[in-house]
């Protein structure tokens, strides 16, 4: 799976994604030749991520994926207040400030830890794309 290796900007607000259609993105940035190298800027605001996309996200710059990444925008999302801070952690002023996350419920309860059959359409087509 590719993003392609000219895209500067990732945008995908309000796309109602689950965590695992960001684990799916997160991997296709990371991965050798996934064009994660080009990205400075991901927009992922107002969708339905949790822990396990935030794990993927903090995987795929743990694995030196997303070098000249400059802005991270995650604000709007569900992610529980260990996962906001170990986000913080890993992208540091790369992330821009999370101030409307909603964080009561474990959103990735019931979807499954590895992806499978059953993740989200976007991500699938998204992971299957790439940007010549």
């Amino acid at each position: 799976d590719t993003i392609g290796d000219s895209i500067r900007y990732l945008g995908l607000e309000e796309c109602e994604m689950t965590s695992i259609g960001v684990r799916r993105i997160a991997k296709a940035l990371a991965s050798t030749g996934g064009g994660g190298s080009s990205v400075e800027e991901i927009n992922l605001e107002c969708n339905d991520c949790g822990r396990i996309g935030a794990a993927a996200l903090i995987d795929s710059v743990g694995t030196g994926g997303l070098p000249n990444l400059k802005h991270i925008r995650l604000d709007r999302n569900m992610f529980p207040s260990d996962s906001m801070d170990a986000l913080a952690t890993a992208f540091g002023d790369k992330l821009v400030q999370m101030e409307d996350n909603d964080d009561e419920e474990d959103v990735d309860e019931n979807l499954p830890t590895e992806d499978s059959a059953d993740v989200d359409e976007l991500a699938d087509v998204l992971g299957k794309t790439s940007v010549q």
